[in-house]
């Protein structure tokens, strides 16, 4: 009872300041003697409000008088949770992005902490959704009202196969997480067995509802846009590591492996089979494009690279093979071309 005391008020004292350093003026910037911090050098204002608490929270505890007087195991656990652990929860629930992008740095992190600290992380991922909005019952209502319960339901099922990260490699827990989904998703219809089974299962994932769409418009694709999206999405970004359902063809395991921003709202989008087949090749053109930009070789096997594609949200589904878009990569512009692919 005293332990789950102790979370309890350290939940609420999290709670309370964990969302103070949106305010810019009370952003620290970082002494000499503790440069460099998380990317920041000395004299840098720490701009990012995550990084900023957990400065003051290690250096300076003392500013917070409620977080300085929780025992040291609870002042240990907020400390995890305001960590820079680079894991974005909507990615691994719509398999959006290869496994090393995902987990790598989340795993390094959970190393060195408690089981039941991921249990707090993901209960104080609950309470800071519920308090995004400072106007009184403003959260509350997001959660009623403007927070879709099925992607609520999907984040909370989502969490027992993060759990298993401790002690699985990051492309085995998204692996395991995948066949559950679709299995779930699917009912009745058997995981897919074949070189495209990692692609069918990550594209089912990413689409949501339109899932079935997928299975029905993919082996109509012509094969070059089959194996292009069969090959990206089975590459893990992460060397030595492969999923088990891997295509016979080793090329996956060069990188690096790409990571395309708002993959799943361009396919979310599909109403129908034709819609979703349109969405398939020009994600597959986007992957193709990048991909003669950064060519897959061994020596890339742990990178990866993200690729902002944030046009595809508006890509029309009338626009046939005519469609030439751009996505980015820091400061590299790539041409999408679906006739490229044809």
């Amino acid at each position: 009872m005293d332990k789950s005391l102790d979370r309890l008020q350290a939940m609420l004292c999290l709670t309370a300041f964990h969302d103070i350093m949106k305010v810019q003026a009370l952003c620290p910037k970082v002494s000499p003697a503790h440069a460099p911090y998380e990317g920041y050098e000395a004299g840098d204002p720490i701009n990012d409000h995550d990084i900023a608490l957990a400065y003051v929270l290690e250096f300076y505890p003392d500013l917070l008088p409620s977080f300085r007087a929780l025992p040291q195991a609870s002042r240990d656990v907020i400390l995890f949770t305001q960590g820079k652990m680079h894991f974005n929860h909507g990615w691994f629930v719509q398999a959006e992005a290869p496994p090393g992008a995902m987990l790598s740095r989340f795993k390094s992190v959970l190393e060195k902490a408690r089981p039941v600290d991921l249990a707090f992380y993901f209960f104080h991922w609950l309470t800071d959704l519920s308090g995004a909005e400072g106007q009184p019952l403003a959260g509350a209502e997001k959660f009623v009202l403007r927070f879709p319960r099925s992607v609520l339901s999907s984040f909370l099922w989502s969490i027992p196969y993060l759990q298993n990260l401790a002690v699985s490699a990051e492309t085995k827990v998204v692996e395991k997480y995948l066949e559950a989904r679709f299995e779930h998703d699917m009912p009745g219809i058997a995981l897919p067995n074949g070189d495209d089974s990692i692609a069918l299962m990550r594209l089912v994932v990413m689409a949501q509802s339109g899932g079935p769409l997928v299975l029905e418009a993919f082996p109509l694709l012509p094969s070059p846009v089959q194996h292009v999206l069969s090959m990206e999405c089975a590459r893990t970004g992460i060397d030595g590591q492969r999923f088990e359902r891997s295509p016979r063809e080793g090329g996956y395991r060069d990188g690096p492996a790409l990571f395309v921003y708002y993959g799943p709202a361009l396919l979310q989008r599909c109403t129908t089979k034709e819609e979703m087949g349109f969405a398939l090749h020009t994600l597959a053109a986007v992957y193709h494009s990048a991909r003669l930009h950064w060519p897959a070789s061994r020596q890339c096997a742990s990178q990866v690279v993200s690729l902002e594609a944030g046009s595809l949200k508006v890509v029309s589904f009338l626009c046939g093979s005519s469609i030439n878009t751009l996505v980015r990569s820091g400061a590299t512009f790539c041409a999408v071309d679906l006739e490229e692919l044809w």
